[in-house]
């Protein structure tokens, strides 16, 4: 069990909790103007989609051939569809935790 805590409160937990909670917060805060809460979605796809590629190893896979490409998206869909589909619900995809609840479920 410790072991699992370990990652939250890590360096690299406490950063990206943070930055998470902050695009949460901002996304919820700019929620009423559009281009607002599509430049918190872009910020948040470039952090932590970025941290969540290069942390499962996967980095390889930018310059991967057509079949691995579409192993690696499959993968990720299959672990990530929830969160993808509160996110598409208009207004809730802006106020609900996603980014944090991302980064949770990557450091457990």
């Amino acid at each position: 069990m410790a072991q699992s805590t370990g990652n939250l409160v890590s360096p690299e937990g406490i950063i990206m909790i943070s930055i998470a909670a902050f695009l949460d917060v901002l996304s919820a805060l700019l929620s009423f103007t559009i281009i607002g809460s599509k430049i918190v979605y872009g910020l948040g796809i470039g952090t932590i989609g970025l941290w969540q590629l290069f942390r499962s190893g996967n980095a390889g896979s930018l310059k991967a051939k057509k079949g691995e490409a579409k192993q690696i998206a499959e993968k990720f869909f299959k672990k990530h569809w929830k969160k993808l589909a509160v996110k598409a619900i208009p207004f809730l995809g802006d106020f609900a935790p996603i980014w944090t609840w991302t980064v949770y479920s990557e450091l457990k």
